[in-house]
C-alpha cells in the first residue's frame, strides 16, 4: 500500500501538549498500552461512543500476523492498520481505540481531520509483572503459549530483549524514524518516544487512574459508564527485591519515559487544578455512585491491581 499523506491535524500545540488543547477535535484516539487499565477505560468509551462511533484497533480485529512473533511491535505493519481504518471507519467514527492506535493514524481519514490523542502509562515494573502473569494464565497468543510450553519464569521472560521497554515500543509504533521491532531500544528511541508523548492531548497514569479517567470522562462530556475495574490479573507472585531491580534495569528506558510522563502530568495538574476538579466532579455526579470528594490519594493500590 502506498504511503499516506500525514498532514491531518493533531489538536495540540507542538511542544506543550498535556491538557493544553480543547477537546473539540473530530476524533479522539486512545493508544491502549497493554496492562495499563485500558480495558477499564474501553468499557466507558464503548458506552459513550455507542453504535459505530468507536472503532477498535486491536491485532485480532486487524489480523496483524502475530503468530510466531514475539510482540505486537515485532509484527508491526503500518499499511495494514491504515487499510483497516479506511475500510472500517466512516463519517460516524468519533473514536479510534486500541493497542494499534498509533500517533498519526487519524490522518488516513482525511487531511482536514483533527484528533486529540490519549494514553495511559504505568509504573514499568508493575506493568511488566502484570503482563507476564496475564500472558502466562490468560493469553492465547504465541507468547503466552511459549511461556507455558517452555516454563519460562518471570526472570527468564524479563531477560528476552523484545519483552523489554514495551511502553516505549508502543509509543513509537508508526514512527518514521524509529523501528519498534528492533531487539533493543536505545536513547534515540527514547527521545522519539518523548517527542511523540508531547503530542498527546492527555496523558494519564494507571497509578492515578481514578482521578485521571474521571477528569477525562468529564472533559469529554461522557454520561454513560462501564465498570470501574475490569480485566484485573489475579494471583500475581511476590517479586523479590533482587528480581524487581533486575526487571527495572532491563526496562530502564520505560522507567525514564514513565518519569517523563509523570513530570508532564504533575505540571498539568499544578496549572489546571480547578479545571481538573470541575470536570472530575462532573463525571462523578453523572456516574451517580462515587463520592465526588474522593481523590486519587489512596487509589494507587486499586490502580496497580488493574490490568487491561
Amino acid at each position: 500500500m502506498a504511503e499516506y499523506e500525514r498532514s491531518a491535524t493533531v489538536a495540540r500545540q507542538p511542544e506543550r501538549l498535556l491538557g493544553s488543547a480543547p477537546c473539540g477535535a473530530d476524533l479522539c484516539v486512545v493508544l491502549h498500552v497493554p496492562k495499563t487499565a485500558g480495558q477499564s477505560l474501553l468499557q466507558t468509551f464503548d458506552r459513550s461512543y455507542e453504535g459505530r462511533g468507536l472503532l477498535r484497533l486491536y491485532p485480532g480485529r486487524i489480523v496483524v500476523p502475530t503468530r510466531g512473533k514475539r510482540t505486537i511491535s515485532d509484527a508491526w505493519d503500518t499499511a495494514r492498520v491504515d487499510r483497516y481504518v479506511i475500510e472500517h471507519g466512516s463519517g460516524e467514527t468519533r473514536c479510534l481505540f486500541g493497542h494499534l492506535a498509533y500517533l498519526g493514524v487519524h490522518a488516513v481519514l482525511g487531511a482536514e481531520t483533527s484528533a486529540s490523542y490519549v494514553t495511559f502509562l504505568r509504573e514499568p515494573v508493575q506493568r511488566f509483572v502484570s503482563s507476564y502473569h496475564y500472558l502466562k494464565t490468560r493469553s492465547k497468543s504465541s507468547v503466552g503459549e511459549a511461556i507455558a510450553r517452555e516454563g519460562w519464569s518471570l526472570d527468564t521472560f524479563s531477560a528476552i530483549p523484545h519483552t523489554r521497554n514495551l511502553q516505549l515500543r508502543h509509543l513509537i509504533l508508526g514512527s518514521p524514524v524509529a523501528d519498534p521491532a528492533e531487539p533493543e531500544m536505545t536513547r534515540e528511541h527514547l527521545e522519539e518516544g518523548k517527542r511523540r508523548l508531547r503530542q498527546f492531548w492527555f496523558v494519564g497514569l494507571t497509578e492515578t487512574f481514578d482521578e485521571d479517567a474521571h477528569y477525562l470522562y468529564g472533559k469529554l462530556g461522557f454520561q454513560r459508564f462501564g465498570a470501574e475495574w475490569v480485566n484485573a490479573t489475579p494471583g500475581k507472585e511476590m517479586v523479590s527485591p533482587a528480581l524487581w531491580q533486575a526487571i527495572a534495569e532491563r526496562n530502564a528506558l520505560d522507567i525514564e519515559l514513565y518519569e517523563y510522563a509523570r513530570d508532564l502530568r504533575r505540571e498539568f495538574v499544578d496549572a489546571n487544578a480547578l479545571d481538573i476538579d470541575h470536570h472530575r466532579r462532573k463525571a462523578l455526579m453523572a456516574r451517580g455512585g462515587p463520592d465526588a470528594d474522593r481523590s486519587s490519594d489512596g487509589q494507587g493500590g486499586a490502580a496497580i491491581n488493574s490490568s487491561g
